[in-house]
């Protein structure tokens, strides 16, 4: 495992950050770009709760094969990652909101 990926799948960043930052042959890229067309076919055909199911299930079997300590590790991430998400959300909403003062001012 290369430095990129190791850093990608220790958990310690989250995924939306270091993403952006792997080399595009990485593995974690791979996967990456796997996941984003299963997510984009499964909105456009209106299965994402389908998508949800199979990967919900893929990472229980994860969690049943390593045991409680994988399991946390997950459910930690999860959490980290939707930080995240909801970090890069309010920053735009924050630009947004900037920018909309700045118009106002002049």
């Amino acid at each position: 495992m290369g430095p990129e990926l190791s850093r990608l799948c220790d958990g310690k960043q989250p995924m939306t950050q270091v993403a952006r930052e792997v080399s595009p042959e990485a593995p974690a890229a791979g996967f990456v770009r796997v996941v984003k067309t299963l997510m984009d076919d499964a909105i456009d055909r209106g299965e994402v709760e389908c998508l949800v199911d199979v990967l919900s299930w893929a990472l229980a079997n994860f969690a049943h094969q390593g045991g409680p300590q994988v399991a946390g590790d997950i459910v930690r991430r999860l959490g980290s990652h939707m930080g995240a998400l909801a970090e890069l959300d309010q920053a735009q909403v924050d630009a947004e909101q900037t920018r909309k003062e700045g118009v106002k001012s002049h």
